[in-house]
């Protein structure tokens, strides 16, 4: 059975959740929890160590007027993740002089 797109709700949860994992793993990193879920933004995080309050607003990114329908919100064999570009990170950490974790 295919199962289509999760909805906004879930989908937005999944990507703060990763957000909040990956941002932890930075050499100066924070550590998160979600204060609130609202609409703009779509979530206040809340330094678990400062307390200091930060907007997070949840995208998708477009590489074009398509990519997003066309790629991420089709109908799909159960929940797949959108693959790293590995060139586009070397290229990235390059410009940057960083290396991600």
């Amino acid at each position: 059975m295919k199962n289509s797109w999760p909805t906004k709700e879930p989908r937005e949860q999944l990507e703060i959740k990763k957000f909040i994992s990956a941002y932890e793993r930075l050499p100066e990193g924070r550590s998160f929890v979600t204060e609130s879920k609202g609409e703009k933004p779509d979530y206040l995080l809340k330094d678990k160590v400062t307390g200091a309050v930060f907007g997070g607003e949840v995208t998708s990114v477009y590489l074009d007027d398509r990519s997003v329908p066309d790629e991420h919100i089709k109908v799909i064999e159960g929940w797949e993740g959108i693959p790293d570009d590995p060139f586009a990170i070397e290229r990235y950490e390059s410009i940057r002089g960083e290396v991600w974790p």
